[in-house]
């Protein structure tokens, strides 16, 4: 039977696929663009790169020394997966995805045989970095592509391109290519003062603070759960790590085990813990490390085996480039083919394929071989299945069962300890989600997780009456027992009475009053001594969808432990309670109003230890939980975190506000207008479009529909519409007129201050978004003395006309009007990079780094 020939994908001149799908002979051709890869082995002992000298039969450039291995991606084929494949096929030397870097794609153009090859080809560049030279008796050439390998100096390999040396396949080095010895050069350069000095800048921009936390009220069964739940929390760590690349893990740990080799290795340690990746949260998610730092890993059977060789060690890679899909999606897919493989899916499989939980895997990772298609390069139609047939959904539970297991064991043990029934909810059905993956019940047991209340009554001899108060989203749950506290595990709207004798009674309570009056007017004046059983606040699991940066669908997990402060928990009662007449004035049109918002539960805490996807800045609050269905039914809770909110007003917006605001309008900028606006922004995450109907009549949501622009602007819409709430309580005399201003004015150091976070990050963007769109309007002016201040007269108007554009653009799910605004507004303009390099001339923080100095010593079993 007669081979048939490979086809490859038909691109377009920028490098998209369109579709189309030709025999090889016919798109060189007819110079059709098409994609292929080059594989670089580099030696780092030697300074080496691997070249082959291509076999004699070879259509172009027969007999000539060329890149290590190189070949086409044939139509439906991956660019790693071929990668691996072409490297295991021309020299038998079989390597995992991690050892492969992708460093940069270079369009190469060409015409060679007489006009009759015609080269336009897209090639994905890799470099493949081991310690020492792999044994040339260790490589297995294939005779109809390979004739031989040798290494050479890259220096003089570069010589040799560069004065078109007959023997060598020809390329620019001064052109595309020559990026390969740029990053060589620029990688092995000895610069280690330099390198030292930049990562000290780096680390300088995070102050260092201790975060503290009263545990007087914590009862001592909760003390200890709370040293299980820290290691639960150090779980979500490991599996972080893992999220964010596929050698971070390895990275990490080698980066720790060798931090005391050298002051150089000890910054990267230092830096690397805050970032959690080698990229820098404050550079745009700029490399601060190459694979050159790598860890070094051991292969012991991926060559033919040579006596007394102990194997390939390779340096585990990760790019320059951060990313976009993290490690929830294989790092050479792209958009199109995950389009084109979710429309062959169920409804049910759409849904799981662009949830929170999963993540999205090539069957042809566990075996690359596996997915030669050899028999689907017949035609077009058959190659497109076996594209689709390539990625498959992986539930989080089984991608990380083994950490979710151990996470899962360590809760119910603390539930186990503690005496507070929403918290035992809370931490069991957290534990089961770990591993059933459905986290619906857990997020319902999150929002209501509460503190227990006793009260004591006066004594009658040994016998005491007590009850337990559990706060919910919807009610207070009080049972009382004779000598012992009884209490109802069941969510239920009222207040429950259950006497000594078991019989029942219900005492209707509103979700304003205080549950304590509530119930001495029930019981009478001999309720006393308020006793609080549980301070704990437990955030724990996959939440945010940050790091996602090509669809923002899939979650990351954190743990927020902290201790609740129900003094400041009482004063911010009124944002939750008025997010329905805040919705129902939102300056948007009325028919993408919701009806059916829902108050929204504040709980302050101070924040105790955090872990998982904390990287970088630091946030103050959050919003929780992201699922639209339990959004739609119950609404969202809030978790505001005091401490680190203190912390960041006193070491940064303070010292920025002397820099960057007008002198006659610093002495507004305080903390009870930081503290005020930053709950309000939680709120506002809450109103607003969410579920949406599409023009088609199509139901759908915000952040399918926006897709990697959805978080910048959702942070930017919560935070504009915060401001235009506040001004709107303040209207309806619900807060002081005189904090008007003072929310203006902070608001605006505010902005210096979250801009400098970045602008790849989701916050900074939106930050960005809203200073210029302020600064365009007149609200914002720009004083000759390079400071800013508030337009009084004109702020209000802005903010709103910027809340409606972005509420709007959310109803309609209008990813373009979105990218255009995103596009026109959130950047660094000149007067904004002015700011910033006034803020770093005196060295203000961005950001902290926070030390939790009680939780190291509960881990020490040292109780505070």
């Amino acid at each position: 039977m007669a081979q048939v020939e490979e086809h490859f994908d038909v691109l377009t001149k920028t490098g998209e696929k369109t579709g189309i799908t030709k025999p090889r002979s016919h798109v060189h051709r007819d110079g059709d663009y098409h994609r292929a890869v080059h594989v670089w082995i580099y030696a780092e002992t030697t300074g080496e790169l691997l070249v082959q000298r291509r076999a004699d039969n070879k259509d172009s450039y027969p007999g000539l020394w060329d890149i290590s291995s190189a070949g086409h991606i044939s139509a439906g084929d991956s660019s790693l997966v071929s990668a691996r494949r072409e490297l295991q096929e021309e020299l038998g030397v079989t390597l995992p995805n991690d050892a492969f870097e992708l460093i940069f794609v270079f369009l190469h153009e060409a015409v060679t045989n007489n006009g009759n090859f015609i080269n336009n080809e897209f090639n994905d560049v890799y470099l493949v970095t081991t310690v020492d030279p792999i044994p040339l008796e260790a490589f297995t050439p294939q005779e109809t592509e390979v004739s031989a390998v040798k290494y050479i100096k890259w220096e003089e390999y570069k010589s040799l391109l560069a004065k078109e040396d007959p023997d060598y396949c020809p390329y620019d080095v001064t052109g595309g290519y020559g990026q390969l010895f740029d990053i060589l050069s620029k990688r092995y350069k000895d610069n280690t003062e330099e390198r030292i000095l930049s990562l000290q800048k780096q680390l300088d921009r995070y102050a260092s603070i201790s975060l503290g936390a009263e545990l007087s009220g914590v009862t001592e069964a909760d003390k200890e759960a709370l040293v299980l739940l820290i290691k639960a929390a150090e779980v979500m760590d490991e599996i972080f790590y893992s999220q964010v690349w596929c050698c971070n893990p390895a990275l990490r740990d080698w980066l720790k085990e060798h931090s005391h080799q050298s002051k150089l290795d000890k910054l990267k340690w230092m830096y690397y813990a805050i970032n959690k990746s080698p990229w820098s949260s404050l550079d745009e998610n700029a490399a601060f490390m190459t694979s050159a730092d790598s860890a070094v890993k051991l292969l012991v059977n991926c060559t033919k085996h040579v006596p007394g060789w102990k194997g390939l060690e390779y340096k585990a890679a990760f790019p320059v480039a951060k990313p976009p899909g993290a490690n929830f999606y294989p790092p050479d897919m792209d958009k199109k083919e995950f389009e084109l493989w979710k429309s062959s899916l169920s409804d049910n499989q759409q849904k799981d394929a662009t949830g929170f939980f999963n993540v999205i895997k090539r069957h042809s990772e566990s075996d690359f071989a596996d997915s030669l298609p050899e028999n689907s390069r017949g035609s077009s139609n058959q190659v497109s299945a076996s594209s689709n047939d390539d990625l498959h959904i992986v539930p989080f539970s089984q991608e990380y069962n083994p950490f979710l297991m151990k996470a899962a064991e360590l809760l119910r043990k603390a539930g186990d300890l503690t005496d507070c029934p929403s918290l035992k909810r809370l931490l069991k059905t957290k534990a089961d989600a770990f591993l059933s993956n459905d986290y619906y019940d857990s997020d319902i047991a999150w929002m209501e997780l509460v503190s227990n209340i006793h009260y004591e009554q006066n004594k009658v001899g040994k016998q005491c009456l007590a009850a337990s108060v559990d706060i919910s989203s919807k009610a207070w749950r009080i049972g009382i027992g004779l000598g012992s506290v009884a209490t109802d595990p069941d969510p239920e709207i009222g207040l429950g009475i259950c006497d000594p004798r078991q019989s029942t009674t219900r005492h209707k309570c509103s979700g304003s009053a205080d549950p304590v009056r509530s119930l001495q007017r029930f019981y009478g004046r001999s309720m006393y001594a308020l006793i609080k059983d549980s301070k704990l606040d437990i955030t724990i699991g996959p939440y945010e969808t940050y790091e996602d940066g090509i669809f923002g669908y899939k979650a990351t997990f954190e743990a927020f432990i902290g201790v609740r402060d129900d003094e400041s928990t009482s004063q911010v009662k009124l944002f939750g309670n008025h997010l329905k007449v805040l919705e129902q004035n939102l300056p948007l049109d009325d028919s993408y109003k919701s009806k059916d918002v829902v108050a929204a539960p504040i709980r302050v805490i101070q924040l105790l230890y955090n872990a998982g996807d904390v990287k970088g800045p630091q946030t103050v609050a959050f919003n929780l939980p992201n699922d639209e269905r339990i959004v739609n039914e119950r609404g969202t809770s809030m978790v505001m975190l005091k401490n680190v909110s203190e912390a960041k007003f006193k070491h940064i917006l303070q010292p920025i506000a002397a820099v960057c605001i007008a002198a006659d309008q610093r002495e507004l900028v305080d903390f009870d207008s930081f503290f005020t606006h930053t709950i309000c922004h939680e709120c506002c995450h809450g109103i607003g479009p969410h579920t949406i109907t599409l023009p088609s009549g199509q139901k759908s949501t915000v952040r399918l529909e926006l897709q990697e622009l959805h978080s910048a602007l959702e942070e930017a819409k919560a935070d504009i519409v915060g401001l235009w709430a506040l001004k709107f309580l303040i209207n309806q005399g619900l807060l002081s007129k005189t904090l008007l201003q003072s929310i203006y004015v902070s608001f605006l150091a505010g902005c210096f201050r979250s801009i400098r976070f970045g602008l790849e990050e989701a916050h900074g963007k939106g930050q960005a978004l809203q200073f210029n769109w302020l600064f365009e309007k007149g609200a914002f002016i720009l004083l000759a003395d390079g400071t800013y201040s508030v337009n009084f007269t004109e702020v209000e108007a802005a903010v709103e006309s910027l809340s409606r554009e972005i509420l709007t653009i959310q109803a309609k799910g209008d990813k373009a009007a979105a990218d255009l605004l995103l596009q026109k507004y959130g950047k660094m303009t000149d007067h904004l990079r002015a700011a910033m390099d006034n803020l770093e001339k005196i060295q203000v923080p961005v950001d902290i780094a926070p030390v939790f100095t009680v939780a190291d010593k509960i881990m020490s079993r040292n109780l505070v």
